[in-house]
């Protein structure tokens, strides 16, 4: 229940996309510092929203040992495989556990994997393709925009 009701709190980026579109047609904003928003807002919004997937995807799979049937979690593997008990999703706090999930998120976002960590359940593989393909339009984006200022600047 607590899950389903975080979701409707999503519609706060309705919000967000509202107040950029005023700011994009108010007259007096900066075109630079509106730039850099828009930026800064794609860069730290994409990994967030992956990695709380991710977190989803870890609280749903693991049972009170963290495990599901034969196939450990992500979660249960992170553990294993570090050694802290601590970082178990059924032990770790909302902080740890979001650390975890934001580390899960940029390995996958930069395409560098996820270590001795294998994706096992249908779901997580599942999760991983849609990561993949977010990366490619994420970083078409994060290099675009960074190229279109470097021309600019070389214009000037």
């Amino acid at each position: 229940v607590w899950l389903v009701a975080q979701i409707f709190r999503c519609v706060r980026v309705l919000d967000l996309v509202s107040y950029v579109q005023h700011m994009n047609s108010d007259l007096t904003t900066n075109v630079a510092f509106l730039a850099i928003f828009k930026f800064m807002l794609v860069l730290y919004s994409v990994p967030h929203w992956v990695a709380c997937g991710w977190w989803v995807l870890a609280l749903g799979a693991t049972s009170p040992d963290g495990r599901v049937g034969e196939l450990p979690s992500w979660g249960s593997q992170f553990t294993f495989f570090s050694g802290n008990q601590f970082m178990s999703s059924a032990v770790a706090s909302d902080w740890e556990g979001y650390l975890l999930s934001l580390y899960m998120a940029w390995s996958g976002l930069t395409s560098l994997g996820y270590g001795k960590i294998t994706v096992v359940h249908s779901a997580e593989v599942a999760y991983s393709l849609v990561i993949l393909l977010v990366s490619i339009v994420f970083y078409a984006f994060v290099l675009g925009t960074l190229f279109h200022y470097l021309v600019r600047v070389d214009e000037n």
